[in-house]
């Protein structure tokens, strides 16, 4: 949960997200680990919670970003298990798998621009 006036550094599109992923799952975590490197770094994210039915969810993440001598992004990887993501996506939509991208569920949003 984000106190309100607490800034993670995150665009509100990037918090509008996390809502509609986690509305219907209120206990959600997030857990990040960094791992510097001299070309750039790796972050490990993994996200849980439970529903309010006792389901429970988890999913992992890990994003390798390389970087040139400016450390200017050159490279941006991104690895996870598309099951976890797409079961939790089908939860939050009633069961459903909708037929559009991410960013066209943001714009549904309240409050979406």
């Amino acid at each position: 949960m984000r106190p309100e006036g607490l800034s993670f550094g995150a665009t509100e599109t990037a918090l509008r997200e996390l809502q509609l992923y986690w509305k219907r799952i209120p206990t959600s975590v997030m857990d990040a680990k960094v791992f510097a490197s001299e070309t750039g770094w790796a972050q490990v994210l993994y996200w849980g919670g439970t529903a309010d039915d006792g389901r429970e969810f988890h999913a992992q993440e890990v994003d390798v970003i390389t970087t040139d001598d400016d450390f200017a992004v050159t490279r941006y990887e991104i690895y996870s298990d598309a099951k976890q993501w797409r079961d939790i996506v089908k939860f939050v939509h009633d069961g459903q798998l909708p037929d559009v991208d991410d960013g066209e569920l943001l714009a549904r949003e309240p409050g979406s621009s």
